[in-house]
């Protein structure tokens, strides 16, 4: 255990869609405590592994610098119950890539309001593909866009990616209005946002 706790731990393209699979994951590496990557992609995982994958990040939060666990099945119940309150914990972590789930709205503004809250080295952050539609109303920002704004307190933030094939001309232009209030000295050199045609 000693020498797998310092490894990339990587179960990319398997079949996890059992939680029991999950379990025995969790089991095996639960001595390790100094994990600085997990990279659990496209694996079938569902929401009901949420605990056991929360149970790890909590384990490593102190040396986790790499959480992958993109292209997976998640929804909004995993963002908000299992991933966002463990994220404040996280003091290392560098990058966070939960692309291509089911987060929709309310798991995209539970992560982010995880992240704001203690995951201050963050420099990648991508929740592209999650199915997230900002409804633009013409009296106040989309909550989206709310949630998007509080990532300035991220100052080490570089790399933000939320593409998807839901925006809309009319959204990304209230984004773009929304996202020129942030503080100046917030200098991303990569945000990519995309519609469909």
């Amino acid at each position: 255990h000693r020498h797998l706790s310092r490894a990339l731990i990587s179960l990319m393209e398997n079949d996890l869609s059992l939680v029991k699979h999950v379990e025995q994951f969790a089991n095996l590496l639960s001595n390790c405590s100094s994990m600085t990557t997990l990279a659990v992609r496209a694996s079938c995982i569902v929401d009901a592994s949420g605990t056991y994958l929360s149970r790890l990040v909590t384990q490593n939060r102190l040396t986790l610098v790499n959480l992958d666990l993109s292209w997976n099945k998640f929804t909004a119940t995993f963002a908000e119950e299992s991933l966002a309150p463990v994220l404040p914990l996280c003091e290392q972590l560098t990058e966070l890539n939960l692309s291509n789930n089911s987060l929709r709205e309310e798991g995209f503004i539970a992560i982010v309001d995880g992240v704001v809250k203690g995951t201050t080295q963050l420099r990648t952050l991508d929740l592209s593909g999650n199915g997230v539609v900002p409804i633009i109303q013409s009296t106040k920002s989309a909550p989206i866009i709310q949630s998007i704004i509080k990532l300035q307190v991220l100052t080490s933030l570089r790399h933000l990616k939320f593409l998807d094939f839901h925006w809309t001309e009319q959204s990304i232009l209230r984004l773009s209005r929304s996202l020129a209030c942030v503080d100046p000295t917030v200098e991303f050199e990569e945000t990519n946002v995309a519609r469909g045609n």
